[in-house]
């Protein structure tokens, strides 16, 4: 162990680091609150996409970028520029996701947005990540968003994520004492709205190698609206009673 020591201490252990290799793609993603209308989603997507064929019009073209690929997955567009080899393209990846970054500028109504140069790789992810703890949700969703105006005074730092994301709106649907006479139970609340908008099973056949499954539900356009939910109609197991929800 000494002799492992000193020859340590003795400065004659080399050290080479691995070179650091830039990614082929750049990448990009905005993320809006649950529930937002597939209209606005194609819109942020639109602006990313023309955003970034700008950014490739205006550095070489198809010496920097080969295509731009983009998807919209639930409530997230994510939109990849994939570049050229290393050696080939005029501008590194890093500098092609500051100008993207510049040019699509501010937008409103997101929760998130991030642009990235080596999204998967080694040491990819976020730079600097703070962890906020508190027993009491208001209190940390405020400070989290204290700390991010902080920290956006700091003209090197980009892409500020405060955590304060909201989930999914939720309904509870509580029974009234009307229609507890009237014959009516959770159960039969909650499964009578899920068919109305998930759709209930109708018809389960083998088809080939495959299974078909067939359901109905209400029409598409009644299903996206809250006044669908407001005016559902609930039907009564005693006699022909109908009962709404409001």
């Amino acid at each position: 162990m000494l002799a492992l020591g000193g020859y340590v201490a003795s400065g004659r252990m080399g050290l080479e680091m691995f070179p650091r290799s830039e990614s082929d793609y750049a990448y990009g993603s905005a993320t809006l609150p649950y529930g937002t209308a597939e209209a606005r989603l194609k819109s942020i997507e639109a602006h990313l996409v023309e955003t970034a064929q700008a950014v490739i019009r205006d550095h070489g073209g198809g010496e920097l970028a080969k295509g731009v690929l983009s998807n919209v997955s639930d409530n997230t567009v994510t939109v990849r520029i994939f570049l050229t080899a290393a050696d080939r393209r005029p501008i590194p990846t890093s500098k092609v996701v500051d100008l993207w970054r510049q040019r699509a500028g501010a937008m409103a109504g997101l929760e998130t947005i991030r642009f990235e140069s080596n999204m998967g790789g080694p040491g990819s992810g976020k730079n600097l990540t703070v962890m906020l703890s508190h027993s009491d949700t208001n209190t940390l969703d405020a400070a989290g968003e204290a700390l991010a105006e902080q920290l956006a005074q700091f003209p090197i730092v980009h892409d500020i994520d405060d955590g304060s994301a909201r989930g999914k709106r939720q309904f509870d649907i509580q029974l009234r004492p009307l229609g507890e006479r009237m014959g009516l139970t959770s159960q039969s609340v909650a499964r009578q709205v899920r068919y109305s908008f998930q759709g209930a099973e109708a018809l389960h056949q083998q088809r080939g190698r495959n299974e078909v499954t067939v359901r109905v539900s209400l029409p598409e356009g009644e299903r996206t609206t809250e006044a669908t939910l407001e005016n559902l109609i609930l039907q009564a197991p005693r006699g022909r009673s109908f009962c709404g929800m409001r």
